[in-house]
């Protein structure tokens, strides 16, 4: 397991975005363990024995450069809560413990959203429901060991600072995953090593779960095929397949209870909507006029694209069908997303991300006037990438191209050569040129 960490670990601090988080994310991180000393009793697992001081002494470090004047704030109010019950109320009001943040539906259902670092420098957003004697966890994280940690860090915060009785992992009904990402999913097996909840998810995700390394296999040939023939460099493929299938090494084949349909009713009358696209059995779960999105719809970021040519149910044009299904949702006053903070302009929010693909799709055809391979548009699109970047662009790039030559805006340039052989990597050029991107959506 170290050394399927150390891997990870060199694949995500590589990725350019995820570079640029890192000092704010050790700003968050060293608050929210601020947070938990102050203000969790009888704390337990290893936050309990950091060195606060050492810590603090980092934070200063860090905000000394400026442009973190939130964390300031922050700092002012942790600095205030020593024998102040009204700081400490409002404290965990705006900022919640640790992140963990009570939300509340329309019909008193109460959400709780409990982050964790599920790879480094990368977190989720899971939710324990509270509906009467029902206990519900939406998503289960990676399983990695620092994830399963801070899981059972949310669980003591809801049930010390929020006064939940029954709130502990070993007091879980259900469990519903959103979709078959290992970042959603990978943590199921250490649940149900602790509890005995019923597994919810999406007949087209459940072999993800239940017949994991077949599912693998044939993923990852899938895969080395398309970026061999959209024209990766060998020895560029060789370094990315062994990246993709270290993250795969965490997991193995579980059960699953029960296989969620559209527009079903599950757990307790809560809607299953399916809105494929970004995963092919990604879900929305809809409870009273709150909705958890999954990776579907995020407040910051455009949930990753994959060519469905890789995986079926992916796809842009997939995705923007699904955008379009759940904007006609009516009544959403909150939406609570797998990462990131929650949304409450649920509908302007996928009215962004429609015209941020919409931006994206002009520019390929503005980069495609002469035949280049994805690679190249990959290139000249996102510039070079280290790390997983390497694939997540030109998957976010495929995904693209593939939506315009599936409607003939753009076309395989080369064919003759693919055919007699004298070429056998693919290239792309436009072929509509009159194409107007503000027609695809709304």
């Amino acid at each position: 397991m170290l050394e399927v960490m150390s891997v990870i670990e060199n694949i995500l601090f590589t990725v350019p975005c995820l570079r640029l988080m890192k000092p704010k994310f050790e700003i968050l991180q060293i608050l929210r363990a601020l947070e938990y000393d102050r203000l969790v009793p009888d704390k337990e697992g290893p936050d309990a024995e950091y060195e606060v001081t050492r810590i603090r002494g980092r934070l200063d470090e860090i905000l000394s450069a400026g442009g973190f004047e939130d964390a300031e704030r922050r700092i002012d109010l942790l600095d205030k809560l020593p024998g102040s019950n009204e700081a400490r109320e409002e404290y965990i009001r705006e900022f919640g413990v640790h992140g963990v943040q009570r939300f509340e539906t329309g019909g008193g259902k109460i959400a709780y959203r409990m982050p964790a670092e599920t790879f480094p420098v990368h977190v989720n957003n899971l939710y324990l429901i509270v509906d009467e004697d029902l206990r519900v966890l939406i998503d289960a994280g990676s399983g990695i060991h620092f994830s399963n940690e801070h899981i059972a860090r949310g669980f003591e915060i809801v049930t010390k600072i929020f006064g939940e009785s029954r709130a502990r992992m070993k007091d879980l009904d259900h469990v519903i995953i959103t979709h078959a990402h290992l970042d959603h999913f990978g943590g199921t097996k250490h649940i149900l090593d602790n509890a005995r909840p019923r597994l919810w998810i999406h007949d087209l995700d459940a072999k993800v779960l239940t017949a994991f390394e077949e599912r693998t296999f044939v993923a990852s040939r899938g895969l080395e095929r398309y970026i061999r023939e959209n024209g990766m460099p060998e020895k560029m493929r060789a370094s990315v397949m062994e990246m993709y299938l270290a993250t795969k090494a965490t997991f193995s084949s579980i059960r699953v209870d029960e296989l969620v349909h559209d527009e079903q009713l599950i757990v307790n009358d809560y809607v299953a909507h399916h809105v494929p696209g970004h995963c092919p059995g990604q879900i929305c779960v809809r409870v009273d006029d709150v909705i958890f999105t999954g990776d579907h719809i995020l407040a910051g970021i455009t949930p990753h694209q994959m060519p469905e040519s890789i995986t079926s149910y992916t796809g842009l044009g997939t995705y923007l069908d699904s955008l379009l299904k759940i904007s006609r949702v009516d009544g959403i006053r909150l939406a609570l997303p797998a990462h990131e903070e929650e949304i409450y302009n649920f509908y302007e929010r996928i009215d962004e991300i429609a015209r941020h693909h919409i931006k994206r799709l002009d520019k390929v055809m503005e980069i495609c006037q002469e035949p280049l391979t994805l690679f190249e548009i990959c290139q000249k699109m996102f510039g070079d990438q280290k790390g997983y970047g390497k694939l997540l662009a030109i998957e976010e790039a495929g995904a693209h191209v593939e939506y315009l030559v599936e409607r003939s805006y753009m076309m395989i340039a080369n064919l003759r050569e693919l055919q007699d052989e004298s070429e056998d990597v693919l290239k792309y050029a436009v072929r509509n040129q009159g194409f107007k991107p503000t027609t695809i959506f709304g």
